[in-house]
């Protein structure tokens, strides 16, 4: 498993100031041959606190996709709405949705 930070957010709270830092997570499909050099790729946004940098929550999604620059795509989607861990399923869900009755044949 690799992991890069993609994009930090600040987020003014009533409870006090954090960051949401949103990661591409990708993962090699093991057991093929050597030529395959296959990957997915998903997300980890994290949760902390400003004041010490201390873990608030995290949620961590793997296998969303097999391109890294949808799911870069995705990621600048994601930070770009401050989305949080306890949302993340929800809001993949929805945009994975939306792509794919964009990619429906219309009739």
């Amino acid at each position: 498993m690799q992991k890069e930070l993609r994009e930090k957010v600040k987020l003014a709270l009533p409870e006090g100031d954090c960051y949401l830092e949103y990661y591409t997570v990708k993962h090699s499909i093991l057991n093929l041959p050597s030529q395959l050099n296959l990957s997915t790729y998903g997300v980890e946004v994290v949760k902390r606190s400003c004041d010490n940098q201390e873990i608030i929550e995290s949620k961590l999604i793997s296998d969303v996709c097999c391109s890294m620059v949808r799911m870069n795509d995705m990621v600048s989607i994601l930070a770009s709405n401050t989305v949080t861990p306890v949302s993340l399923r929800d809001v993949l869900e929805i945009l994975l949705e939306d792509e794919r009755d964009l990619l429906a044949p219309a009739y």
